[in-house]
């Protein structure tokens, strides 16, 4: 123990030789996040996977599943429970968690209890601000997946809207 506790110690220059305040610096050696074992290859796996839990709700729930770089789950959460026909999201909250949990990459999910997956206009954009922030913060967005009845699903992905999102969030970079 108080081997690893050298290692993960840096001391900074000696005081006499140093210009300026002395510092310090304590790493925290924490584990690495615990998986699932479960990897998501596809948004019908996905949607297979998730789709039972929310699907039938009378409440719109908003659920993020974070991933690491082999797309294996770390874990999901449900983030918000709505209304029947809205859920408020931050997606403040979403990246400080996937901070937290070391994601690389992040998969969205809710459900629209009327049934049909078709996104609203509402839908769409709240999509586009999670995918600028997540690559804004080194993250990427995989798939935002609407549950609805019947195992009916609309993906993003699938229908190129990330692809399209990532590629204007580029865009306005570069100006």
């Amino acid at each position: 123990m108080e081997k690893e506790k050298q290692r993960s110690e840096v001391v900074a220059i000696p005081a006499a030789r140093a210009k300026g305040p002395q510092l310090s610096f304590h790493f925290d050696m924490r584990p690495a996040p615990a998986t699932t074992g479960y990897y998501v290859r596809s948004s019908q796996e996905a949607k297979d996977w998730i789709g039972p839990q929310v699907e039938n709700q009378g409440r719109e729930c908003f659920v993020v599943v974070y991933l690491n770089p082999k797309n294996e789950v770390i874990k999901h959460e449900v983030s918000s429970v709505g209304t029947a026909d809205s859920s408020a999201v931050y997606p403040r909250e979403i990246l400080r968690n996937a901070l937290l949990t070391d994601a690389t990459a992040l998969i969205f999910f809710h459900n629209h209890p009327s049934g049909d997956p078709e996104p609203s206009l509402c839908d769409r954009e709240i999509t586009k601000e999670l995918v600028f922030a997540s690559k804004l913060m080194g993250l990427k967005v995989l798939d935002h997946i609407i549950i609805g009845r019947d195992g009916r699903y609309f993906s993003f992905a699938d229908q190129g809207l990330i692809a399209d999102y990532d590629l204007l969030y580029l865009s306005l970079r570069s100006r």
